[in-house]
């Protein structure tokens, strides 16, 4: 078998408000715990996290600027989302 980059078939994970100043809801109707790392884009890691079905990301301790949100389940990639902070 192969290993490649490409996201399993999980549901896709829905961010709002985007953008964001304070809070940012993590929200996905998979089921089971659901990773999460928030990275700058040079992707340089600020902030991880898990949740089920939602979570929260604090944001107002960073700039404005555009960030990328990694999303993993049972330690599989599962998608990549843009994140805007105002």
């Amino acid at each position: 078998m192969v290993a490649t980059n490409a996201p399993s078939r999980l549901a896709p994970i829905h961010l709002f408000p985007n953008p964001v100043s304070e809070k940012l809801t993590i929200a996905s109707s998979n089921t089971g715990i659901t990773r999460y790392e928030l990275r700058s884009m040079t992707g340089k890691i600020l902030k991880q996290g898990i949740f089920e079905y939602s979570g929260f990301a604090e944001m107002s301790a960073f700039p404005a600027g555009i960030y990328l949100l990694y999303s993993y389940r049972d330690g599989l990639y599962t998608g990549i989302e843009k994140v805007i902070k105002q």
